[in-house]
């Protein structure tokens, strides 16, 4: 689903289940999940696959506002996406790429690229193994760039998450 949070409150939002929808008193927490910041719709994905309950209903609860956009239930993929692909430490010709992994994976793809001059699904990836994050050299300087991260579990892949920021400007000797 997607969810976005209206309000700097710290969230608390819970993804759980109720045997009676008419009885608050019912709600069964599984799992956590809220959006990383205010403003803008984030995919969340949550995986209730260790879930051994009697739940009939599913049910949200927050202490902040938030909007929720096409719930959907599936069965869980075997590759989670990554989430708050951020960048920092930006140069005019290097940044610093940091993600939060989907699930247990070790390895994940990294993409990047001028602004809307890249196809993820079509350009050659780096794999980054071990920690998530990574840094990007070779930048141009005060340029626009899209950065994409995917989890790789090896047979399979996640969808891609992206980010963009602008490199640094070049020092000027005066």
């Amino acid at each position: 689903f997607y969810a976005m949070r209206l309000s700097n409150t710290t969230p608390s939002f819970e993804l759980g289940v109720m045997n009676d929808p008419t009885d608050y008193s019912t709600f069964a927490p599984i799992t956590q999940a809220y959006p990383s910041e205010v403003g803008p719709w984030e995919l969340m994905e949550v995986n209730t696959s260790n879930y051994t309950g009697t739940g009939r209903y599913l049910a949200f609860r927050s202490n902040c506002y938030m909007f929720l956009d096409d719930i959907t239930i599936t069965e869980a993929p075997s590759c989670f996406h990554v989430s708050n692909v951020t960048i920092d430490s930006v140069t005019s010709a290097s940044a610093d790429l940091h993600w939060t992994a989907g699930a247990t994976e070790t390895a994940w793809d990294v993409v990047y690229g001028l602004h809307g001059t890249v196809d993820p699904d079509a350009a050659p990836y780096e794999t980054v193994y071990g920690t998530p994050n990574t840094s990007i050299y070779s930048l141009l300087a005060n340029s626009y760039y899209d950065v994409y991260v995917r989890a790789n579990c090896g047979s399979t892949q996640s969808e891609w998450e992206s980010a963009s920021f602008w490199s640094g400007c070049e020092a000027i000797d005066m």
